[in-house]
């Protein structure tokens, strides 16, 4: 893929951000009811995702694993084909099925392992959250509507948004 590319070019930098957008993850990902731990959740993927699994084992190549942050989510719930397990409904409708969606956020040494949490928060927070991490302030004169999540991803602290 072209981000294992960008990942080896970009080494020699050491910040950089890199945003895939898969469109593949809107179809035939199926709710599971057993819990996984993070490397279960991650290994049992659907087939269209595994580009991301060869992602993450270039990090740990490159010997950058322990330093880079990975955001795994979504817009929304399942499409049509897709289930949304116990929640009511899918996408396009306001109903817990269309809003609720995977949040799996992985950085060995900032993040815990294995946490899981049902705050409630949504992707205007990805910015403001990486900003934090980074140490950059956000502008006064025009602050995003979202808020960092970086006190539930490290302390395990409730929702920002409470």
């Amino acid at each position: 893929m072209q981000a294992i590319i960008f990942f080896t070019l970009a080494i020699s930098a050491m910040i950089f951000v890199i945003y895939l957008g898969a469109r593949s993850t809107m179809r035939g990902m199926k709710a599971k009811s057993e819990r996984l731990t993070e490397e279960e959740e991650l290994k049992n993927l659907p087939e269209n995702n595994t580009g991301m699994i060869s992602e993450l084992e270039k990090l740990n190549e490159l010997g950058i694993d322990e330093n880079t942050m990975v955001i795994f989510t979504s817009d929304n719930g399942p499409w049509f084909e897709g289930s949304s397990g116990q929640f009511r409904n899918r996408k396009g409708t306001s109903w817990e099925g269309g809003l609720r969606v995977p949040f799996i956020a992985r950085w060995p040494s900032i993040i815990p392992r294995n946490q899981r949490n049902s705050h409630a928060a949504m992707n205007i927070d990805v910015l403001p959250t990486i900003l934090d991490f980074a140490g950059v302030s956000l502008p006064s004169e025009t602050p995003p509507d979202g808020k960092s999540l970086r006190g539930v991803l490290t302390n395990g602290e409730g929702s920002p948004h409470d």
